[in-house]
């Protein structure tokens, strides 16, 4: 009876101990993912998550535990703290495919359940509203206003014949790198798509992939289906995935009306088949077998920028969004932000290797991503006038009362200036009239005797030369091309400092000025009908350009190349 219950204990003993380790196991952190860093120079905020064996976030012992390096040099974390949505706010873009392959029905549940997360934004938070169909549009910029969300999410419709999904994951990265007081420095896409119809001839995925190379801004995508491709009625079937795959089977009502059998017939013609415009179960299983390898493709697509991008794909098939979005709201609150100072490096605005490393003594962890070291004077923060511009400006105001002393000695001298004028102009023509001299004159060789030509302070000052290409399929189609000196105005009117943008009535006869001062390009709108975005975003004031930034005057979109400057 001893024997036994010594080898229950020992079993016992066994069995806790491991229990014991693998609690442990399941407590020490197993995944280290780099999300996002944002750079505010000489501050750099990296956002990653630091995730034990069962997905719960992970606490460090101590700041000492987590180390850096960029461009290889080693860097300490001075402080790390648990990132929090609801304290620290979060900048949003809401990505919409509004194609219409997706069945109304799924459309509207997905606008209702992006209205809930606008609802349950907090006082930190900053959203914007994109869709991408045959155009990509910023239907609401970066707000707080509630109600003008909403309102942006409703206007919405999937009625577009083509998505251009690679387009519209280029603008929302542009708009999501822009750095303006007021905006969160944790920033996410949500991307909404099903995958289908995209448009060919657009943006490719590999400029996508360059876009993500540097940069990144996290993109969380959902990924779904709509349940009518599910339905028992084989007439709802086709009509879904007639629609998915570009064919315009009309709405999806079970209905096999005109429109429905065109879009058969269309189909068949395309296979060589007899074109009968009957729904057959050899139909039915031909567009499914289509349906599936166009989705399987949109689907390592979408995944592979997800990845790149240190966001995450999300596979809702034909579940309800509710319980998807609040997965990925709370896949927020897992990060860690790690503050790091970066003293000494020199903002070059290379190409620059974060790497985050976590060490606890037994185990080594690391992840990272690449960014661009830009200095303060990089940042593209919105500034009211350059400050030449403002000295000029208060010198005029400080000195108005001497113009008029000025103009009342003008008088007073006139009469004196003419008569010296007068006298000079009568003495220079009686030496030109006297003869030549008998003395023998030296000639000079030629680089000699020039003169030293003083040159004016306007012609010593830089120019810059640029180039604006357009972007769209209105407005002007002719890149256009310009050295600026000091500003130039562009619109529709014609002059020797301006730049004529033809072809779009919408663009104002002055519609917004380039300046080019202190070495930097700005742009100002000049109180124009329809506004001047920047990267989609409206822009007050005097706003900073950078090479190869999107502007929009009217409905005409300008790729702006800054060439050089001398």
């Amino acid at each position: 009876m001893g024997n036994r219950t010594g080898i229950l204990n020992r079993i016992l003993s066994a069995v806790c101990l491991l229990l014991l380790l693998a609690g442990a196991a399941l407590a020490a952190p197993s995944t280290l993912r780099v999300r996002q860093a944002y750079l505010d120079y000489p501050s750099l905020t990296v956002y990653a998550d630091l995730l034990d064996a069962s997905g719960k976030p992970f606490v460090p012992g101590g700041a000492e535990q987590l180390t850096a390096t960029v461009g290889g040099r080693a860097f300490d974390v001075s402080r790390w703290s648990a990132f929090s949505a609801k304290n620290d706010g979060v900048l949003i873009i809401f990505l919409v495919d509004t194609s219409a392959s997706i069945g109304q029905n799924r459309f509207t549940e997905l606008q209702e359940t992006v209205s809930g997360w606008i609802r349950r934004m907090g006082p930190s938070d900053r959203a914007a509203v994109m869709s991408f169909g045959e155009n990509v549009s910023v239907v609401q910029g970066f707000t707080a206003e509630q109600n003008a969300l909403l309102y942006a999410v409703q206007y919405l419709s999937p009625k577009d014949p083509g998505a251009q999904l690679n387009l519209g994951l280029l603008r929302a990265l542009e708009l999501a790198k822009i750095k303006s007081s007021g905006l969160p420095a944790r920033r996410m896409i949500l991307l909404c798509s099903d995958g289908f119809r995209e448009t060919p001839g657009g943006a490719t995925a590999d400029e996508v992939r360059n876009a993500l190379a540097s940069d990144p801004v996290p993109v969380y995508s959902i990924f779904f289906d709509s349940p009518e491709r599910e339905s028992t009625n084989r007439n709802t079937e086709a009509q879904q995935l007639l629609n998915e795959l570009g064919y315009d089977a009309g709405p999806v009502d079970g209905k096999l009306g005109p429109r429905t059998v065109a879009a058969i017939r269309v189909f068949q013609q395309s296979r060589g088949v007899a074109w009968d415009g009957s729904v057959s179960n050899e139909l039915l299983g031909v567009l499914r077998t289509m349906a599936k390898k166009q989705k399987d493709a949109a689907l390592a697509s979408i995944g592979e920028f997800s990845r790149r991008s240190g966001g995450q794909l999300y596979r809702a098939g034909t579940s309800p969004f509710t319980s998807i979005f609040d997965s990925v709201a709370a896949s927020l609150d897992n990060a860690l932000a790690l503050h790091i100072t970066l003293e000494g490096l020199v903002p070059d605005a290379t190409m620059k290797r974060l790497e985050i490393t976590f060490f606890d003594g037994t185990r080594s962890l690391s992840d990272g991503i690449e960014f661009r070291l830009f200095g303060a004077q990089a940042e593209r923060t919105p500034v009211m006038l350059p400050e030449e511009t403002k000295e000029s400006s208060a010198t005029i105001t400080d000195y108005s009362v001497w113009a008029h002393l000025l103009a009342i000695a003008a008088i007073i001298t006139l009469p004196l200036s003419v008569w010296l004028i007068q006298k000079r102009m009568r003495t220079a023509k009686r030496e030109s009239a006297a003869p030549a001299s008998s003395e023998k004159q030296s000639i000079l060789p030629k680089d000699e005797s020039s003169p030293t030509i003083v040159l004016s302070e306007a012609a010593q000052r830089a120019s810059l030369h640029v180039e604006l290409t357009p972007s769209g399929a209105r407005g002007t189609d002719t890149t256009l091309k310009a050295v600026i000196t000091d500003r130039i105005v562009l619109g529709r009117n014609r002059g020797p400092s301006a730049l004529s943008i033809l072809g779009d009535a919408t663009v104002s006869a002055r519609h917004c000025e380039l300046v080019f001062s202190k070495g930097r390009l700005f742009v100002n709108d000049l109180q124009s009908s329809n506004g001047t975005m920047v990267n989609g975003v409206p822009i007050q004031g005097h706003y900073p350009l950078e090479d190869g930034d999107r502007l929009t005057i009217g409905k005409t979109e300008l790729r702006i190349r800054i060439l050089e400057v001398k």
